[in-house]
């Protein structure tokens, strides 16, 4: 599983968003482009983990049930 961090979407360094935002969308052009290469028909599931001072927490389960593309 290849971990990679969007901040210009899920940017939870903006107290402002961490506070109001319930989830965080990604736009499907992100997604079917590079890194990412994702095509139609294709499952996109999440683990999250949150960062702050003390460092990195652990990895949330993987979501029970994933996007289609």
């Amino acid at each position: 599983m290849t971990l990679t961090k969007i901040p210009l979407y899920c940017d939870g360094e903006k107290s402002s968003v961490v506070i109001s935002a319930l989830y965080c969308e990604i736009p499907l052009a992100v997604l079917t482009s590079a890194p990412f290469n994702l095509v139609a028909g294709d499952e996109v599931k999440a683990k999250i983990a949150a960062h702050n001072a003390n460092g990195w927490g652990l990895l949330s389960e993987l979501t029970p049930n994933g996007a289609l593309i």
